[in-house]
């Protein structure tokens, strides 16, 4: 009679090399998204490998956290204000807070537009509880949209989401990212400072 027998080894051979295939595939394949600690306060979600650019030991104070997939930029900047005129200045009302949104998001759109993106418009959002304002671009040359941004003032900080990406824009990738934009409240954050001025600093972005 002829027998058979088991070969325990093959199989658990087979199943390790399938979880490995499966783990990879989670961690670096498709559209795996997974949320990044930008700071103590703001987290979000970026795909594949996440890459940091910090000048915060400099001057201009600025983060950069970012990654690309094939023509797509996934990028949060945080822009600290730290100079003490600046500092005395941050908006002490709601009107004052429209007033350093304005400035800011003038910094903003020039700093795209000399990368080539074009202004289209903007628009104010809530993000949470906070006022926060998006605003999205065209290419200079096929009038296509290119990229979208949220603008958010937190603290003593300018937060800057942008998705772009010239050739294939995603309008689900893009609001995945953008709408993954998380704040921890137990910090307490605020845009509103007792007994600020309005700012006049410049800001300029970069993709």
């Amino acid at each position: 009679m002829r027998k058979f027998t088991l070969d325990a080894e093959k199989p658990n051979y087979a199943m390790r090399k399938t979880l490995l295939i499966l783990l990879a595939t989670l961690l670096y394949g498709g559209n795996f998204y997974g949320q990044t600690k930008v700071d103590d306060l703001v987290s979000i979600e970026f795909p594949g490998t996440v890459l940091r650019n910090d000048t915060t030991q400099y001057k201009p104070k600025v983060l950069k956290v970012y990654t690309k997939k094939g023509d797509e930029l996934y990028l949060l900047q945080r822009l600290a204000i730290y100079r003490e005129e600046d500092l005395k200045r941050l908006p002490a009302s709601a009107k004052q807070l429209d007033d350093f949104y304005k400035e800011i998001l003038a910094g903003l759109i020039k700093g795209m537009e000399r990368n080539g993106y074009l202004f289209r418009d903007s628009t104010q959002i809530k993000q949470g509880e906070f006022k926060a304002y998006s605003l999205t671009y065209e290419d200079l040359k096929s009038g296509k949209k290119c990229a979208e941004s949220k603008v958010i003032l937190l603290n003593k900080s300018i937060y800057s989401a942008t998705y772009a990406s010239r050739e294939h824009f995603d309008f689900f990738n893009k609001d995945n990212f953008l709408s993954s934009l998380t704040i921890d409240m137990t910090k307490n954050p605020q845009q509103i400072v007792e007994g600020s001025l309005p700012t006049s600093a410049v800001v300029g972005d970069s993709v």
